[in-house]
């Protein structure tokens, strides 16, 4: 083998391996752009929750509707509090869902999530705030989703109610 030859080999062993660690750079600025996104997606969904819960506040329930509606009536002013809750519980799940989208949550910690859910659901009036959310003419995935954790709640109560 002549040193040419050599010189050759490794032209085409370097090149390899800056092609290789070019895929892996690529990869790696992926990955880094997915955390990112989930990260700042994390951080709006919590000043959003954040907002909401502080909104749900006696005091602050009783501002709003004072402001809004002339009148503090305590049956408003317990009403603005649960829709405050729940949004703030809506808020939550499209983050999780968001992650989970990206691929960031996956597998059986998604399922327990959704079961939390699918549990949540199962109230009312909580019921009622979903489903009103998740029908408003909305075809988002997290809308479809939520719609689904909706008949799951009414298979899973038409099962644990005793048979007549």
């Amino acid at each position: 083998m002549l040193l040419s030859d050599l010189a050759s080999l490794g032209s085409f062993v370097s090149g390899l391996a800056v092609l290789v660690s070019l895929v892996y750079l690529a990869l790696q600025t992926r990955q880094n752009v997915k955390h990112t996104r989930a990260l700042l997606n994390q951080a709006s969904g919590e000043r959003g929750v954040n907002l909401f819960l502080a909104r749900a506040m006696p005091d602050a329930a009783r501002v709003w509707v004072a402001e809004n509606d002339g009148a503090a009536d305590p049956s408003k002013v317990q009403s603005e509090q649960f829709n405050n809750m729940c949004a703030a519980i809506y808020i939550n799940w499209d983050g999780v869902f968001a992650q989970h989208q990206d691929g960031l949550l996956e597998g059986e910690s998604f399922e327990r999530i959704t079961s939390g859910l699918i549990d949540l659901l199962g109230a009312p009036k909580c019921r009622q705030f979903f489903e009103a959310v998740s029908g408003s003419g909305s075809n988002s995935k997290f809308h479809a989703y939520l719609r689904d954790c909706l008949a799951k709640t009414d298979s899973t109560q038409a099962r644990s109610r005793p048979a007549n």
